[in-house]
């Protein structure tokens, strides 16, 4: 196999989004329940894959590996666990998400065989990891490589972007972990462009901020700010839309793509996921 372009490190998990037909707040509604392998770190990792070679480092069940590996990915610094963590998630009737609970524990990197890290052009860290997991991927990456965080959450960003800050080169939040990440930052905010505007300047990372829709913002350590359309499609569910965004931007940039456009990449693989022409592969209870 080739040598991975892009690499991984994060979460891959099962999946399991309820989309309600109606309003739930304080009750149950009619809806659609769906369970498929995902995971921060899998979805981000199956999108660069139909671009680039990629590799995922990650700790998680057989099935999922094997999964991950028909999509392409190379698994063979991953670690096999029982189980898988479950990410679970309540969507609108709109696609948009309303609000999710991950079960699993930080993703430690002893067994997993790190070697693929050195000489990739892009590796990409969720904030899935452990603290020893984020030291490790920095003890491992080249100096030309450029360093991605997703953020995952806002309940995960601040302290797990704490741990590669002084490293990262690109960071891809949505607009709640972007206001998160500001905050961690010192910074207070004030609206999405200004916020990612503001970020980049406080952590020397360029900012591609997300915002579903109403598409994204890339923001240069340099000053340089600019607005980024999503592509035109139907609701849908939204769930890995993101993460297909950061895969697929992320395998543009590893091909020596600028940032623009590889953003414009980034866009497309987003929308094909919304219209459901990217589904992960089902998982069957």
């Amino acid at each position: 196999p080739r040598p991975p372009a892009v690499v991984v490190c994060g979460a891959a998990a099962v999946d399991v989004c309820a989309t309600a037909a109606a309003d739930t707040a304080g009750t149950s509604a009619p809806g659609v329940v769906r369970a498929s392998r995902g995971g921060v770190g899998a979805n981000v990792a199956r999108a660069a894959a139909r671009a680039a070679p990629t590799a995922l480092l990650a700790t998680t069940d057989a099935s999922t590996l094997e999964s991950l590996a028909e999509a392409g990915v190379d698994v063979r610094g991953c670690a096999t666990a029982a189980a898988a963590p479950t990410y679970v998630a309540l969507h609108g009737a709109d696609g948009d998400l309303v609000g999710g609970v991950f079960a699993g524990a930080a993703a430690d990197a002893a067994a997993w065989d790190a070697s693929a890290v050195a000489g990739a052009r892009v590796v990409v860290v969720d904030a899935n990891l452990s603290k020893d997991a984020y030291a490790a991927v920095l003890a491992a990456l080249d100096d030309a490589t450029e360093l991605w965080f997703e953020p995952t959450s806002t309940a995960k960003a601040a302290a797990a972007f704490a741990e590669i800050r002084h490293r990262c080169d690109v960071v891809t939040p949505n607009e709640a972990e972007l206001a998160a990440l500001l905050r961690a930052c010192g910074g207070a905010p004030v609206g999405f462009e200004r916020d990612a505007a503001a970020l980049a300047q406080r952590a020397g990372a360029a900012v591609i901020a997300t915002r579903g829709a109403r598409g994204a913002v890339l923001a240069t350590r340099d000053g340089r700010v600019a607005a980024l359309p999503a592509e035109r499609v139907a609701a849908g569910l939204a769930n890995g839309a993101g993460d297909a965004f950061c895969g697929a931007a992320a395998a543009a940039r590893a091909a020596g793509r600028p940032l623009e456009e590889a953003c414009r990449a980034g866009a497309a693989a987003a929308g094909r996921v919304v219209r459901g022409a990217d589904p992960a592969p089902a998982v069957v209870f």
